[in-house]
């Protein structure tokens, strides 16, 4: 009996962290479609991460700016942003029962240096961007 409840047990950790690595994989694939959409000034690669009702903010002239997520995407896509090959790396990914998410992202190039602070919710099996905020300094 005690070894049917610990396999029992044991069977139930191991689903549960298949699910967790399910889930940082998705939200990592997620990641990797915005940080490339900016990349490669795509658009509508970048409107594909993110959930309808989404906020975007970034910093600018140490003010904290709104825009639209459409917006930001468009301005990628009309080449006034982003076109620049860029590390990225996820410093922190803390997923919370599988619903929602957060992630602390750095990209840097040459010239500029990112901080994205994103959250993510699942909805209906999908992980998409529920809020995005983007801090970019100027390397010395």
């Amino acid at each position: 009996m005690k070894i049917a409840v610990i396999l029992l047990f044991l069977g139930c950790l191991t689903s549960m962290e298949t699910y967790a690595q399910e889930d940082h994989q998705a939200i990592k694939k997620i990641i990797e479609g915005l940080t490339k959409g900016i990349d490669q000034q795509n658009g509508a690669m970048i409107k594909n991460t993110f959930r309808e009702s989404s906020g975007l903010f970034a910093t600018r002239k140490g003010e904290v700016m709104a825009l639209p997520y459409t917006d930001f995407a468009d301005l990628h896509e009309a080449k006034k942003f982003g076109g620049r090959d860029r590390t990225v790396t996820v410093q922190d990914l803390d997923v919370t029962d599988g619903l929602v998410a957060s992630a602390k992202v750095l990209a840097e190039d040459q010239k500029v240096h990112y901080t994205y602070y994103l959250t993510f919710s699942k909805v209906e099996g999908s992980w998409l961007i529920q809020s995005f905020l983007q801090h970019s300094k100027m390397k010395e």
